[in-house]
């Protein structure tokens, strides 16, 4: 039987595997998530490349996953619905207020409005915040709101731009 699991899962899946023993990988791995520095992951990351334009995709997604060892992967909740569970967590009252929007909800106003490397940089920030908290994120789904992140003008490019922020404020996001 063939292996139909994508290259970005295995690139995911290597990094989570790895990423708590292997201290040299990680930190090769996590220079990834920037340019000036991401020739150093290029030995781990590229060789799990099948098309040349999913370079850039495949070194942030693994710099950003590699660089927060301390925050586990979970399927638990979407993407919105951990940063969800951040916020509440970080609230003083353990709610989310809608007309005060906490620092993880402005970041997540303004996702839709990024390029692609915007929105690395808001998700770093974003899992900067969760560090400290150390709320479990899926980071398969991480890895796929990025690989379709495009160019914001189609249809499909705006729905997965604001996926993550109706998921943070959608009930069945928990």
């Amino acid at each position: 039987m063939p292996n139909t699991e994508s290259p970005l899962n295995r690139l995911i899946g290597e990094v989570l595997a790895r990423r708590d023993q292997d201290t040299r990988f990680r930190a090769n791995v996590a220079r990834g998530l920037y340019p000036i520095h991401e020739r150093y992951a290029y030995p781990w990351v590229l060789p799990l490349v099948t098309d040349e334009r999913d370079q850039t995709l495949f070194l942030r997604v693994a710099g950003l996953i590699a660089s927060f060892p301390e925050i586990p992967h979970s399927d638990k909740f979407s993407l919105g619905g951990s940063f969800r569970q951040l916020s509440i967590r970080k609230s003083p009252n353990g709610q989310i207020e809608p007309d005060k929007p906490d620092p993880i909800a402005s970041r997540l106003i303004t996702l839709e409005e990024e390029d692609f490397e915007g929105a690395i940089d808001v998700f770093r920030r974003l899992l900067e915040l969760n560090n400290k908290e150390r709320v479990p994120v899926n980071y398969f789904k991480l890895g796929r709101r990025l690989q379709y992140w495009g160019d914001g003008q189609s249809e499909t490019s705006q729905d997965v731009r604001r996926k993550t922020l109706g998921e943070y404020y959608g009930a069945w996001a928990n």
